[in-house]
C-alpha cells in the first residue's frame, strides 16, 4: 500500500449530519450514509489506501477532562486506537494542541432551528399599502388641496360680485365656515371614491377640482392594487433571527451536553448573551435521539440547537419527506464560524499526505458538490419566509384579514350615529 502499512488504516466516526449518519441505538451502532463515505472513497482509490471505520462509543468530538485526558475522536486518536477522524471536525485550541489536523474541508458555525412560522393576518394591513412617509405625503396634499379649492372658489365667486355676473347671496357658500367645510367634504369624497353634489363655479375651480380628481384615482387604485397583494401575502412573526432575540424570547434550548455552544455559554459572564442563554438550556437525555427532540421542535416545546450543516441536513430530510418546510433555521450563527478538518497524531505523516489532496477536492469543487448534493431540499426552506411560504399552495384570505377595516367601518358608523343623536338633542333643546 501507498503508506507502507501492514493494516488499514482506522477512522474514528461520531455521528455529524450530513458528513456522516449514525443509527440511533448505541448498541447496535453502525453509519447510515454521509458525504464522508464518498470522500474517503475518492481518497481510498486515489491515494492507495484501506480503511474500516469505529464510531466512538459517547459520540463525541473531544473534549479535555481535568485529568488532562480526552474523551470522544481525540481521545482514541491520542493513544493510538484510532489513526485519524472520519469526518471533519471543529478546530479549537485545545484540540489544535493535542492533534494535528488537515487543510478543513468546510466551515461551520452554531445555529438554532424551530417549528417554522406560518402566514398570519394582519389586521393592521389595510395602512400598509403606503408608507408613514406617503401617508404623511397624501395628508398634506389632502389640506393643500381643501385649502386650494376654497381660496380659488371665494376669490371666483368675488371677481365675479366685482364684475357684476350675477351671483345669488343663496348659492355664495365660499366663503366662511361653510365654504371650508363643503370644500374638505368634497375632497374627502372623491379620496374616499363616495360621490357628492357640488356645483363647480368658475374655470379655476374646475382645473384645480380635475387635477384632484385624477391624483385621486391614482392614489385609490394604488392602494387598492397593493392591499390586494399584502392580503395574499400576509405578515409572517419570526421566532428570533439572532442570538439576542432567542434570549429575549425564553424559549427552552435543547443542547448537546458538553458541546461547543454548551461549554461556551457554561463559561461565558452571565451578562453576556451566551451567558442569559445558558439559563435556558435544556440538555438531553440522549445525544443522538434527535426524532425525540425534532418532535419537541415540531411541538413548539423547545429550540433545538446544532452545526449549521446539521440542521440544513434535517431540514432537507424533512421536506423530502413532507413536500413543505416545517423548520425554521436562525439566519444568523450563535458562534464564528469554525473549520472542520480531519484529525491525525501529532507528528503522524498522514497529515503531509492528506492536505494537497483535500486542496485539490476544494479547489475543484467536490467536497462543496458532494455537500450541496446531500442537502439540496433544504435550499427552497432557507429562503426568506416573505418570499417562501413553505407550501406550493397560496393562503386563502380569512375574516380576520378584513377585521382592520371592519374595524374602521365599525367605528366610523358609531362616530356617525353619536353625531346624528347629538344633533338631535341639540335640536330638541332649541
Amino acid at each position: 500500500m501507498a503508506f507502507n502499512s501492514s493494516r488499514c488504516l482506522v477512522l474514528s466516526a461520531i455521528p455529524y449530519m450530513p458528513f456522516l449518519m449514525v443509527s440511533d441505538d448505541p448498541k447496535t451502532a453502525k453509519i447510515t450514509g454521509g458525504t464522508m463515505l464518498e470522500v474517503f472513497k475518492l481518497l481510498s482509490e486515489y491515494m492507495g489506501f484501506c480503511y474500516r471505520y469505529e464510531i466512538s462509543s459517547d459520540y463525541a468530538g473531544g473534549l479535555r477532562l481535568p485529568n488532562g485526558s480526552w474523551t470522544g475522536v481525540v481521545g482514541k486518536i491520542i493513544t493510538g486506537e484510532a489513526d485519524m477522524s472520519a469526518q471533519g471536525l471543529g478546530v479549537t485550541e485545545p484540540r489544535a494542541q493535542a492533534v494535528d489536523y488537515s487543510e478543513f474541508l468546510y466551515q461551520d458555525e452554531w445555529t438554532a432551528t424551530y417549528a417554522r412560522p406560518s402566514l398570519e393576518p394582519d389586521i393592521a394591513g389595510f395602512v400598509k399599502p403606503y408608507s408613514l412617509s406617503m401617508w404623511l405625503m397624501i395628508l398634506a396634499t389632502l389640506v393643500l388641496s381643501v385649502g386650494a379649492i376654497f381660496i380659488t372658489r371665494a376669490t371666483n365667486d368675488r371677481f365675479q360680485q366685482k364684475w357684476g355676473n350675477g351671483i345669488n347671496e343663496e348659492d355664495r357658500t365660499s366663503s366662511g365656515t361653510s365654504g371650508i367645510n363643503e370644500a374638505f367634504m368634497w375632497t374627502l369624497a372623491t379620496l374616499l371614491s363616495q360621490s357628492v353634489p357640488w356645483k363647480l363655479d368658475g374655470l379655476p375651480v374646475r382645473l384645480i377640482t380635475c387635477f384632484w380628481l385624477l391624483v385621486s384615482f391614482i392614489i385609490a387604485n394604488v392602494y387598492r392594487s397593493n392591499l390586494m397583494a399584502m392580503l395574499i401575502l400576509p405578515k409572517v412573526t419570526l421566532p428570533f433571527t439572532n442570538l439576542d432575540e432567542l434570549v429575549a424570547s425564553g424559549l427552552p434550548v435543547w443542547v448537546p451536553v458538553y458541546s461547543v455552544l454548551h461549554l461556551s455559554a457554561m463559561n461565558s459572564p452571565r451578562n453576556t448573551s451566551l451567558g442569559r442563554l445558558y439559563k435556558q438550556f435544556v440538555k438531553p437525555d440522549n445525544f443522538v435521539d434527535i426524532a425525540k427532540a425534532l418532535r419537541g421542535v415540531h411541538a413548539k416545546e423547545f429550540v433545538i440547537t446544532g452545526p449549521r450543516t446539521a440542521m440544513e441536513q434535517i431540514t432537507d430530510e424533512y421536506f423530502s419527506k413532507l413536500g413543505y418546510c416545517s423548520l425554521y433555521v436562525m439566519p444568523e450563527g450563535m458562534l464564528t464560524l469554525t473549520k472542520l478538518s480531519l484529525f491525525f497524531r501529532k507528528g503522524s505523516p498522514l497529515k503531509a499526505k492528506f492536505d494537497p489532496v483535500i486542496m485539490r477536492l476544494k479547489e475543484t469543487g467536490i467536497l462543496q458538490h458532494l455537500y450541496k448534493k446531500a442537502v439540496a431540499n433544504a435550499t427552497e426552506c432557507l429562503k426568506p419566509i416573505a418570499t417562501s411560504p413553505g407550501s406550493s399552495s397560496l393562503r386563502p384570505l380569512d375574516l380576520e384579514d378584513f377585521f382592520g377595516v371592519f374595524m374602521i367601518f365599525g367605528g366610523g358608523s358609531f362616530i356617525g350615529l353619536l353625531a346624528f343623536l347629538i344633533e338631535l338633542l341639540v335640536g330638541h333643546k332649541r
